[in-house]
């Protein structure tokens, strides 16, 4: 993940340090937030992840090498690729109505 995505990452999520745990982190390495998968395209990113017992994922617009947040939903299953994950935002799967909560 680019430290530009992770930096845009560290702001949405308001937190002082990128902080983000590895997929397969366990014990004293995982993290409060703990990722699933993250994936780019030339106009967009997005981070997939685990926070207790909820899936979010967060959206942001790719300009050069600066990423805006755009969007965000918190939802209880996790895609398991980027297709599965685009038939559950489509889906409703992803609240997106209520206040922060990344």
């Amino acid at each position: 993940m680019p430290a530009e995505l992770q930096d845009a990452f560290r702001r949405a999520t308001r937190q002082l340090n990128f902080e983000l745990a590895d997929p397969a982190a366990s014990g004293e390495n995982a993290r409060e937030r703990k990722l699933i998968f993250w994936g780019s395209s030339p106009e967009n990113s997005f981070v997939h992840y685990r926070q207790g017992n909820s899936t979010d994922v967060l959206v942001f617009a790719k300009q050069g090498s600066k990423f805006d947040f755009v969007w965000g939903g918190q939802g209880t299953r996790a895609g398991s690729n980027v297709e599965e994950l685009k038939r559950l935002i489509a889906a409703n799967e992803f609240k997106d109505d209520q206040p922060y909560w990344w």
